[in-house]
C-alpha cells in the first residue's frame, strides 16, 4: 500500500466535522448504492507552516494562502491511495483548492507534506486566523455566536 503525507489545518483536524474522512471504516453513498472500506490514516503529530501564510475565515472552514507573516497551525498524517482521492474530491483539487508540497517545522517525523492552498484569494472572507489555529479561533467563534443567540429576546422589561 502506498502512503501519502498530508498536512490537516481545518475540517479536517481531530474533532472537526470531515475528520470522518481520515479515522477509516465505510463510507456508504449519499443514494445507498454503494460502500467502501478505506484504511485508517496515520496520525503523525502536531505541525506548523512556516510564516508565510495567511489563514482565511470562510464560514465553516478556513482557506489558506501564500503571501502572509502566519505560521498556520495543523495535523500530520499518513494517507492510503482511496483517502487521499476523497480528500481531493473534498477540498475540490484542484480548481478551488491546489495539493501543494510544503516544509514543515515543529515535527521531526514529518518535514515535508502535501497541504491544500486555496487558489485564489478569497474574494469576501469573514475574516482571518491571525494566529494561524483554526480550531481555537473557531471554537471562540461558535461560543460568541452561542451567546448571541442566548442574550436575544431578553430584556429588563420583559423579565417581569
Amino acid at each position: 500500500m502506498t502512503w501519502t503525507r498530508v498536512f490537516v489545518y481545518g475540517s479536517l483536524l481531530a474533532g472537526e466535522p470531515n475528520h470522518r474522512l481520515l479515522r477509516g471504516g465505510t463510507i456508504v453513498s449519499e443514494d445507498g448504492c454503494f460502500s467502501r472500506s478505506h484504511a485508517p490514516a496515520k496520525f503523525l503529530g502536531a505541525a506548523s507552516t512556516q510564516p508565510l501564510f495567511r489563514l482565511w475565515d470562510l464560514g465553516s472552514y478556513p482557506g489558506m494562502t501564500r503571501g502572509g507573516a502566519v505560521s498556520v497551525v495543523g495535523e500530520v498524517y499518513d494517507v492510503d491511495e482511496g483517502t487521499l482521492a476523497r480528500l481531493d474530491a473534498l477540498e475540490g483539487h484542484p480548481s478551488f483548492y491546489r495539493r501543494e508540497r510544503l516544509r514543515l517545522v515543529g515535527n521531526q517525523k514529518c518535514q515535508t507534506a502535501w497541504v491544500y492552498l486555496l487558489v485564489h484569494e478569497p474574494r469576501a472572507p469573514r475574516g482571518e486566523v491571525l494566529d494561524g489555529n483554526w480550531q481555537l479561533y473557531f471554537k471562540k467563534k461558535r461560543a460568541s455566536y452561542l451567546l448571541e443567540d442566548t442574550g436575544r429576546g431578553t430584556t429588563k422589561d420583559s423579565e417581569g
